[in-house]
């Protein structure tokens, strides 16, 4: 079947010319007052009826063939696009290790810069000042810490929480966070998360 619209339009016409005689000034005007007016009626409703079978027939027509091919279009890209997600996923991964690790190197100094200045001892505190770096930071890339959270023990879990979804666990993560607080459900183990974002 064609997806030229005119060549449809082409087609449907006698359906569309059937169809216009139901909306026409005559058929606005007309007033069901008899039997046989009724009669009428009725024939008008099961010929709207066909009509509009023919017209869902002919639409399917055209649309069945377009839908099959964006269907295989689809197909084709998911394929590119879980690679792209596997690739994102090895390369944030690669970035959230490489910053933990100097997180936790820095944290190290910094225990030692503060244990040589509780000695006294200058050259030792000097040496952890100078081996301390501020957070690496990259040309179109947003780092920060994020909530989240992963079921340790459903049985201490309020029904609330599990009955409507994780969205209402989110949604008090997001409330206790924005108090202040750090988050705390009883059942609900919540901890941060580096997550990484494109911004170049």
């Amino acid at each position: 079947m064609t997806t030229d619209l005119a060549v449809v339009s082409k087609a449907i016409q006698p359906t569309t010319t059937r169809l216009a005689d139901y909306t026409s000034a005559d058929a606005v005007l007309f007033e069901v007052k008899s039997q046989a007016d009724l009669a009428l009626a009725t024939e008008a409703i099961n010929d709207l009826k066909h009509i509009a079978k023919e017209l869902e027939l002919h639409k399917q027509s055209v649309t069945g063939p377009i839908q099959k091919g964006l269907n295989t279009v689809r197909s084709w890209f998911s394929v590119h696009e879980k690679q792209v997600a596997g690739a994102r996923a090895l390369w944030d991964s690669k970035i959230v290790t490489y910053l933990k690790a100097v997180r936790e190197e820095q944290a190290q100094i910094r225990v030692e810069a503060q244990a040589a200045i509780a000695r006294k001892d200058v050259e030792a505190a000097k040496e952890a000042i100078v081996r301390f770096e501020p957070p690496p930071k990259a040309v179109g890339l947003s780092v920060k810490d994020e909530w989240d959270f992963e079921v340790v023990d459903i049985t201490k879990i309020n029904p609330r929480y599990t009955i409507v979804s994780f969205v209402e666990v989110r949604a008090e993560m997001r409330r206790q966070v924005k108090q202040g607080v750090d988050p705390e459900l009883e059942g609900i183990r919540f901890f941060k998360r580096n997550v990484v974002r494109a911004t170049g």
